[in-house]
């Protein structure tokens, strides 16, 4: 009887102590300060020549390195557009101190680019793709931007250029010009779709304006109510004839 009293006394100490104990954890807890977590993201240009593509993306940049002063800043610049920025120097990219720029790329080179590049922002300028290496390039670093910790920004001429495995990673995409005629819908959501419209529609606009398409959210911004207007009516008139086809 007198062991079974002791070990209720036991527990009960024990029990008591509880409070302190978390007291303490409380304390150590609230004491620490909390990782605040960029988000890494992909964003796509699209638009022909002389359209203002790298005039908007030389101001990204500019915002880019004064909100984040750390981070590193490296240009695939095929088009030789970036000449405010100084030219790589081959000591490695994982030793970029400032934003510079590369204007071609070797199998070595690329290889040491996703190997070393990290915590960043890379710009790729490439209009039409040059050659498959470039094409590796994109979709390496689109596909693990996360684990890479950098932010990527790439231009084409085209929607039509970009491979699908790119699209699918992609976080927004700022059309400043478009074709649109003879584009599959099958891999492009409606807000890419009204946005792809506006930007073909006869309607007057800024040569050097832009709509852009916020892939995760499928929200398109910068556009007027009469543009949106004319962009979804584009992307549902053809579906409506599909629905109206298929009830005859």
């Amino acid at each position: 009887m007198a062991t079974k009293n002791k070990k209720e006394t036991v527990k009960k100490a024990q029990f008591e102590k509880i409070p302190e104990y978390y007291k303490r954890t409380t304390g150590r807890l609230s004491s620490i300060t909390p990782i605040v977590c960029k988000e890494r993201t992909v964003q796509l240009v699209i638009g022909g020549k002389g359209t203002g593509k790298t005039t908007q993306t030389k101001k990204t940049i500019k915002k880019y390195i004064k909100k984040y002063p750390d981070e590193k800043v490296l240009i695939v610049d095929f088009n030789n557009e970036y000449n405010e920025y100084k030219k790589y120097d081959n000591k490695g990219f994982d030793k970029i101190k400032k934003p510079c720029t590369i204007s071609s790329l070797s199998i070595n080179t690329l290889n040491e680019l996703i190997r070393d590049f990290r915590n960043g922002l890379l710009v790729i300028e490439c209009g039409i793709i040059p050659d498959i290496n470039t094409v590796h390039l994109l979709v390496a670093y689109t596909s693990v931007k996360r684990s890479k910790d950098i932010d990527v920004i790439i231009h084409f001429d085209s929607i039509k250029q970009v491979p699908i495995r790119i699209l699918q990673n992609t976080n927004g995409i700022r059309i400043h010009n478009h074709n649109s005629a003879n584009i599959q819908r099958d891999y492009i959501n409606e807000a890419l779709w009204v946005g792809l419209d506006i930007k073909n529609s006869p309607m007057p606009r800024n040569d050097f304006s832009f709509i852009y398409v916020d892939m995760m959210n499928n929200k398109v911004k910068g556009a007027s109510e009469l543009e949106l207007y004319y962009g979804c009516m584009n992307f549902f008139t053809p579906i409506i004839s599909k629905l109206a086809n298929k009830l005859k």
